[in-house]
C-alpha cells in the first residue's frame, strides 16, 4: 500500500510539473507572428515534374506567384 501511494505521489507531482511547463510553454514569445503564417503540403506528379531542376522552378514559382498576392 505504501508503494502504491508513492507511486501515485510521483505520477500525481509529474503530472502537474507536466501542465505547469506545457502553460509556460504556450506563454513563450516563439519570435515571429504565427497569425500571418502559412503551412502547405503538396505533392506533385512525378511524370509531369521529373527532375529535382523541375520541382525547384515550381515551387520557386508558386513561392513568386504567393508572394504576388496582395496581404
Amino acid at each position: 500500500m505504501i508503494v502504491q501511494f508513492a507511486l501515485a505521489l510521483m505520477l500525481s507531482v509529474g503530472a502537474g510539473l507536466l501542465v505547469r511547463s506545457f502553460a509556460r510553454l504556450l506563454d513563450t514569445d516563439p519570435g515571429f507572428r504565427a497569425e500571418h503564417a502559412v503551412n502547405v503540403t503538396m505533392t506533385l506528379p512525378a511524370g509531369r515534374y521529373p527532375t529535382g531542376a523541375e520541382v525547384k522552378a515550381f515551387y520557386e514559382q508558386a513561392i513568386a506567384a504567393t508572394r504576388a498576392i496582395p496581404a
